[in-house]
């Protein structure tokens, strides 16, 4: 009983490391693909909150100077406040979407190294 307990237990330990072993294997070749598709998904969610924080920055500027005309100027602080804390993110954001798109590898490098953290 005991033998047959062994081999069984060699069996699958020699099962698990042939599909530990193909699977790194098919890891290794698709390895180009995934990384170029990482890189697009990257374009896109950097350049939507590029974009989102850019048309937030002008809508704030907009509520200021809507509320200015009226002579609002104490209800024209918090639009101006929002202001300053999206250009801070505006400009946060585009770093990140400039490296994107004109130095994809180490934007990957730097993402590869974000998730090892």
């Amino acid at each position: 009983m005991k033998e047959e307990l062994q081999g069984k237990l060699v069996e699958i330990l020699t099962s698990i490391q042939t599909a530990t072993g193909k699977a790194a294997d098919f890891a290794m070749t698709e390895l180009p693909d995934i990384a170029q598709q990482y890189i697009a998904y990257g374009r896109v969610f950097e350049t939507v909150w590029t974009v989102f924080f850019f048309t937030a920055m002008c809508v704030f500027v907009a509520a200021v100077i809507f509320l200015f005309k009226k002579d609002e100027h104490e209800a024209a602080l918090i639009p101006g406040a929002l202001f300053f804390v999206s250009t801070i993110l505006f400009l946060g954001s585009l770093k990140d979407t400039v490296m994107v798109w004109f130095a994809p590898k180490v934007w990957l490098l730097k993402e590869i190294g974000n998730l090892l953290k």
